[in-house]
């Protein structure tokens, strides 16, 4: 099941919901499979083509997901034609930071929030395996701040420190910060939602489905055991 919803405002405004898990294409399977809500790069570039040159306001709520999902999106929002305008009026987090510098331009609500971290993957292995993984984790994190950077106008020093400080912003910060080009007034009830898994802030889709498989196995222990409480 997809999370992602274009709808045709009848102004001329096409609007674009994203909310839930940004997954890449390899994994997009688990999830059809699974029933949860997810978008995958190449499914959801299909559907922004039917929408070309006309304006788009991507509505993102999201906790976040994969890096390699989020900044393609990101580029497809970006090399579109016709203006693309980011709105948070909940959340966008981790990834989904990153999906909103696609946009032209970015507004965040008054009870919106935003939040930036380092990447991170769930890794094992010897010392040379460990190695390579923090080569990969510094160059994803060189990628996203390419992105921030050519936003913001922020040194790069200074949102490296804030990615590896865990920075969450609220509007007043994100538009301070660069992040958000202005505070909307909205008629949303948008509640607070700081009760949060803090392992649904990792850039990447290997937590998630780490989670998924636990809990296939800890079914199959259940469903093992109504099988044996049946034939005693």
């Amino acid at each position: 099941m997809r999370f992602w919803n274009f709808e045709n405002t009848g102004s001329g405004i096409i609007e674009l919901r994203i909310e839930g898990d940004i997954v890449d294409d390899d994994h997009a399977w688990l999830y059809e499979w699974w029933g949860d809500m997810h978008t995958a790069p190449n499914k959801f570039r299909q559907q922004l083509a039917e929408h070309e040159g006309k304006e788009l306001h991507v509505i993102v709520d999201t906790y976040g997901g994969s890096v390699f999902a989020g900044t393609a999106i990101a580029a497809d929002l970006k090399n579109r034609s016709g203006k693309t305008i980011g709105i948070v009026y909940s959340k966008a987090m981790s990834s989904g930071v990153n999906i909103l510098m696609g946009c032209d331009e970015i507004w965040i609500a008054p009870g919106g929030v935003m939040m930036i971290h380092d990447p991170a993957i769930s890794s094992g292995g010897d010392i040379a395996v460990l190695e390579k993984s923090l080569e990969v984790l510094n160059t994803l994190k060189d990628a996203i701040l390419n992105m921030y950077e050519d936003k913001t106008g922020l040194t790069r020093q200074e949102l490296s420190d804030m990615m590896s400080a865990e920075t969450w912003m609220s509007a007043t910060d994100a538009v301070d910060k660069g992040f958000a080009d202005k505070v909307i007034e909205t008629e949303f009830d948008i509640k607070n939602s700081y009760s949060i898994e803090r392992m649904r802030f990792i850039n990447g889709a290997n937590m998630t489905l780490i989670n998924r498989h636990a809990e296939l196995q800890e079914r199959s222990k259940i469903k093992e055991l109504e099988l044996y409480l049946e034939t005693v």
